[in-house]
């Protein structure tokens, strides 16, 4: 086996009919090095985003990966334009995908984990759900 872990999973199962479905771990969305969201099934869990669009003026203080103040959760096979935040009706899902990141980031590179711990460290202003988030004033 080779010394760093691989980055897939065995689907032998279902080509050889031994399986309908087979268990993924979550799937993190990356922006360059910054982590904004995870994937698991149906459910897309956002914890970070930027705090400006990309073709828009770049805020005071630059272009920054900021940490939503409450983490958005998505049931994209009934909501797919991500527009109904449903983390307060499922907290047990935020909870299960929240551990699934923690678990995942110490198998990534140092520039990821240095990165969410920027990103974490941030103090951001209370914004609804889907709103950028802004940092939080001195």
């Amino acid at each position: 086996m080779p010394a760093q872990p691989l980055d897939g999973i065995d689907i032998w199962p279902l080509l050889s009919g031994e399986a309908d479905n087979t268990e993924r771990e979550a799937l993190l969305y990356f922006d360059c090095w910054n982590l904004q969201c995870a994937r698991l099934g149906n459910w897309k869990l956002h914890v970070a985003r930027y705090n400006s669009i990309v073709w828009g003026p770049t805020p005071a203080g630059g272009r920054l990966n900021l940490p939503l103040p409450k983490p958005e959760l998505y049931d994209l096979e009934s909501d797919p334009s991500e527009s109904y935040d449903l983390a307060d009706a499922n907290p047990q899902i935020v909870a299960t995908i929240q551990g699934r990141i923690e678990a995942l980031l110490p198998t990534f590179p140092d520039q990821v984990r240095k990165a969410w711990q920027r990103t974490q460290s941030l103090k951001v202003e209370d914004t609804p759900a889907g709103a950028l988030p802004a940092l939080k004033s001195p």
